[in-house]
C-alpha cells in the first residue's frame, strides 16, 4: 500500500490559510479590546459630566442673588459666561442660615492648564468684627470643584445677570487617550433656591 504524503505546495497553502485565519482572529480580538476600551472611556466621560453638573447644581441651588462682581486676593471676578458670582445665606455658628447676612461664592473657569480645565469655587465668608457670633463659619478659600472640562458656559435668563434667578449651565467633559478625544456635552437649568420672590 502506497502512503500518500503532503506535497510542499499543499503544505505551503495550508500554512498560508492558517496564517490568514490567525490574522483575522487576532484582528477581531484587537478590535473587540479597542471597542471595549473606547466604550469604557465614553462611560467615564459621561460619569464625569454628570458629576460636574451635580457639583455645580449643589452649589448654585444654594444661591440667593447673582452679583455683578467680587474681589478675592486682589483679583476681580465678574459674572459672565465662564464665571458666576453670587450670594448664599451665611452659615451661623449654630448651623442655621442667616436671613440677613450673605457669604459670597465665586465659581470660575480656571484655564491655567489648557489641557485640563478646572472649575474652582472661592468662598468669601461674611465677617462681623463687632459681633463675631454673626460671622459665617464657612472657611474662606478656594478649591477645585471639578476637573476634566473641555468648556463650560453659564447663561442667564436676563441680559443683566443680576436679575436672573435661573442659570443654564452647558458643560463639555472630555478625555484624550491614544490621541483620540472623547467628549460629552450636558446641560442643566439651575434655579437659585434662596432667591427672593
Amino acid at each position: 500500500m502506497k502512503r500518500h504524503a503532503l506535497t510542499l505546495t499543499e503544505l505551503l497553502i495550508t500554512i498560508g490559510i492558517l496564517g490568514i485565519v490567525g490574522l483575522i482572529v487576532l484582528q477581531i480580538f484587537i478590535s473587540t479590546g479597542q471597542f471595549y476600551s473606547d466604550e469604557q472611556l465614553r462611560i467615564d466621560v459621561g460619569e464625569n459630566a454628570d458629576r460636574l453638573l451635580g457639583n455645580l447644581d449643589a452649589i448654585l441651588r444654594q444661591g440667593k442673588t447673582i452679583l455683578p462682581s467680587a474681589s478675592y486676593q486682589s483679583v476681580v471676578y465678574t459674572t459672565n459666561e465662564t464665571n458666576v458670582v453670587f450670594n448664599i445665606p451665611t452659615l451661623m455658628s449654630d448651623q442655621t442660615l442667616s436671613l440677613v447676612n450673605n457669604d459670597t461664592i465665586i465659581l470660575h473657569l480656571d484655564s491655567s492648564e489648557p489641557t485640563n480645565l478646572n472649575i474652582k469655587q472661592i468662598i468669601i465668608p461674611y465677617t462681623n468684627l463687632s459681633q463675631p457670633e454673626l460671622s459665617s463659619i464657612r472657611p474662606a478659600g478656594e478649591k477645585v470643584v471639578t476637573s476634566g472640562i473641555k468648556d463650560i458656559y453659564f447663561r442667564y435668563t436676563s441680559d443683566d445677570p443680576t436679575l436672573s434667578r435661573t442659570i443654564t449651565v452647558t458643560a463639555t467633559a472630555a478625555k484624550t487617550v491614544r490621541g483620540r478625544t472623547f467628549s460629552q456635552a450636558v446641560v442643566s437649568y439651575i434655579t437659585l433656591r434662596n432667591a427672593p420672590t
